[in-house]
């Protein structure tokens, strides 16, 4: 599934819906129902991150099934049931940090937690979207392949002077109404309007 596949079967399932209940839309990674998100990625943690990523900051509300946070892993039920791994020491603590930033972003953001969405590129295996609620905005771009360059229009964002890159906190000007931004390779961007 390419990028521009994603965001067509995105964009279908927001127009069978009325905003009110895009927004409170149950999204999910991983249940008691299917096997664990990391064993389905074959423990591939950069694609799990761009995962965790979309999730919270994809319309709807982000819901996470005990021990994803962690990394338990599990196949098909009832492997996919495993106990939760009190031990501190098996943990990928790289992945709960990740969980804890993109957590209080959503939970600081109003635009992640009520705004509109606008698909602003998708092409390959790169793709951006925003999230907007009046002048706030937040962007996201995933990429799951290889490193690459992306021009990304960003005027009807309402933003047109700054982004603040949420993981690492470096300040990008918006040129001519856009962002060229270089995505690392099985990376994501989350930037903020400043």
């Amino acid at each position: 599934l390419d990028a521009t596949h994603l965001g067509l079967m995105w964009q279908r399932a927001r127009a069978r819906l009325p905003f009110p209940i895009q927004l409170s839309q149950f999204n999910l990674l991983g249940s008691h129902d299917v096997s664990r998100i990391r064993t389905a990625l074959n423990n591939d943690l950069a694609h799990l991150k761009l995962a965790i990523t979309a999730l919270f900051t994809y319309i709807g509300v982000p819901c996470i099934y005990y021990g994803d946070e962690v990394g338990l892993e599990g196949d098909n039920d009832p492997d996919c049931r495993r106990t939760f791994p009190w031990n501190e020491s098996d943990w990928n603590e790289g992945l709960l940090n990740h969980y804890k930033k993109l957590i209080l972003l959503r939970k600081t953001s109003n635009a992640l937690q009520e705004g509109g969405f606008l698909s602003l590129y998708a092409t390959g295996d790169v793709y951006a979207y925003a999230r907007i609620l009046k002048h706030q905005s937040v962007i996201t771009v995933l990429n799951r392949g290889e490193a690459t360059t992306v021009n990304l229009l960003v005027w009807k964002t309402g933003n047109r002077k700054s982004f603040t890159s949420y993981f690492d906190g470096q300040e990008i000007q918006v040129i001519d109404d856009g962002l060229e931004l270089t995505i690392p390779a099985k990376s994501s961007l989350v930037l903020v309007s400043t």
